[in-house]
């Protein structure tokens, strides 16, 4: 990068995110981190254009993604890998509406340089840079270890993506190679400390983190319901010195039934709401339960954790599972009984959570935020 590159008061950047689900905007507040550490006096705003004006927007568009996860998987799945209904991106695009939110609020930050999260803004703001040239540049950051079919557009400067296997896919798709670019997915700065291999805990206990806090719709009903099971079955294995961490997140009343069933168990397990340090709390465990979102995968093997997966959900959290299976970068959680067992594996053979570690670690990207932010500040030296 070049640290010389200066910025006056009128240049102004945005970084695009929709608020479906918490990843687009977790990466979006990385890469703003990130940047401002870099160029502080570059005006850098993070948003997202349609909830301003919108603000029923992203309910409305969870309970559709949710609606159509469970009433119709396959169809969702497919619309994500096969591409959109003939003509309708082009009907979006048409309907004025959408380009003059975003086109108003970039306008209203004087943002000339625009880097989205999230497909649709990237698509509108790449369309509105074609109409008017406003703004001037446009990248796409995408947030998933695969890539639909939405994501290949014209007038976009730059991609960045998780791994080569997706930038090999975006080229396969007519995008031009030399602005895809491998840098891993942003997450938070403080994940950077992986970057140095972390030390061996002196403490021997298996200790297991589970993220359950983000599932509150789709395929993740079920499993929540199935709660009481898991703690049931990891209580069953009796295995001594394994240690338990849930983290729910906002819901308070899964906190408290949880909270109960583990008194009732007598189980050694410590659950906790909303938290802000995670990036230390998967440092302090071996074992990470979640479920494969894009964000929390690319924290879990930076980190260097042994990942076992929830079922995903059709479409990106599929091809997350794909990816990794691929890779060898996680063990298989679909259900209640397939956790204990993926548990029962490691609590047998320790070597197999080294190896998982290890792979981890060869697949993450602690400092992915600080790599994007590079090569815009450089491109746009």
């Amino acid at each position: 990068m070049d640290g010389n590159r200066k910025f006056d008061s009128h240049t102004g950047m945005c970084v695009l995110y929709l608020k479906i689900g918490s990843g687009h905007q977790m990466a979006a507040q990385a890469l703003e981190s990130a940047i401002r550490r870099e160029t502080p006096e570059l005006r850098i705003q993070t948003l997202d254009p349609l909830t301003q004006s919108i603000e029923l927007l992203p309910m409305v568009l969870e309970r559709l993604q949710a609606a159509s996860i469970i009433l119709t998987p396959a169809w969702a799945d497919r619309v994500w890998r096969r591409g959109n209904p003939p003509g309708l991106t082009d009907r979006m695009l048409e309907f004025g509406g959408l380009q003059k939110l975003v086109g108003d609020q970039l306008v209203e930050h004087d943002a000339q340089i625009v880097a989205a999260t999230h497909v649709l803004p990237c698509l509108l703001a790449s369309s509105l840079k074609a109409r008017s040239r406003f703004p001037e540049k446009v990248y796409g950051v995408v947030t998933d270890w695969g890539v639909h079919r939405f994501w290949p557009m014209t007038g976009v400067d730059g991609y960045f993506v998780a791994h080569e296997d997706v930038r090999q896919t975006l080229i396969y798709r007519g995008i031009d190679p030399g602005i895809v670019h491998v840098t891993g997915i942003p997450i938070r700065l403080g994940f950077e400390q992986f970057e140095k291999a972390s030390p061996e805990r002196p403490d021997r206990k298996l200790k297991v983190l589970v993220l359950v806090g983000g599932l509150q719709v789709g395929a993740y009903v079920g499993l929540q319901q199935n709660l009481i099971a898991l703690v049931d079955a990891i209580q069953a294995l009796d295995v001594e010195g394994l240690e338990l961490t849930i983290i729910t997140g906002k819901s308070r009343s899964l906190r408290r039934m949880l909270n109960r069933r583990v008194r009732k168990r007598g189980l050694e397990a410590n659950v906790l709401g909303l938290v802000e340090n995670m990036h230390d709390l998967m440092a302090q465990h071996d074992i990470l339960i979640t479920k494969p979102g894009g964000l929390i995968v690319a924290e879990g093997l930076a980190s260097g954790i042994c990942l076992i997966l929830f079922r995903p959900g059709p479409g990106q959290e599929e091809a997350n599972v794909d990816f990794l299976a691929r890779h060898g970068g996680a063990l298989c959680g679909e259900t209640p009984d397939e956790i204990v067992d993926a548990l029962q594996r490691c609590v047998e053979d320790p070597s197999l959570v080294k190896r998982m570690k290890r792979q981890a670690r060869e697949l993450g990207r602690p400092c992915a935020a600080k790599h994007v932010a590079s090569y815009i500040l450089q491109d746009l030296a």
